[in-house]
């Protein structure tokens, strides 16, 4: 995809987002499998409804942009769920594995809200503020999400780890 216009821009930003969140839903089953903790589970399996929904916020955000809802190809989350499988497969106590866990789970979610703050800057500047007030939806409740998993590391996972 050329790069000509910000809009060209917002698309090739939202296809990225749509990949990430793509196999973000694919590594959550996992990531909640190999959870320990019952904290950190409940976190992942929130998490999977909100990105189910977040998924679902991105193809209407195509919609409104009359593009066909088209995944990129997400070379940093590819990167971040190649991490995750390490981490999986790491053999590591259970508490270290909880802490790795939401560890690598807080970078995808920073990773995703400078992507979808980036994409809700540019749909502003479009002019298209339906389509940044549900990437600013998004953007919430990654936030949200970054948070309740700093909170259950800090009190029950790094606790367990020391």
């Amino acid at each position: 995809m050329q790069l000509e216009t910000l809009e060209d821009l917002l698309v090739h930003q939202l296809r990225d987002l749509y990949d990430a969140e793509h196999r973000d839903l694919e590594l959550l089953p996992d990531l909640t499998e190999a959870a320990n903790d019952v904290s950190l589970v409940q976190v992942l399996q929130e998490h999977h409804q909100e990105t189910s929904d977040q998924r679902r916020r991105l193809e209407a955000c195509f919609q409104r942009l009359d593009h066909t809802p088209v995944r990129g190809d997400c070379t940093a989350m590819a990167g971040m769920v190649a991490e995750a499988e390490d981490v999986m497969e790491s053999g590591a106590d259970p508490a270290v594995q909880d802490a790795a866990i939401a560890a690598v789970k807080r970078r995808i979610a920073h990773y995703e809200i400078a992507g979808y703050g980036t994409a809700r800057d540019l749909a502003r500047q479009l002019g298209a503020h339906d389509v940044a007030d549900l990437l600013q939806q998004t953007l919430d409740e990654e936030t949200s999400s970054d948070a309740e998993l700093g909170q259950v590391a800090r009190n029950v996972v790094n606790v367990g780890a020391a």
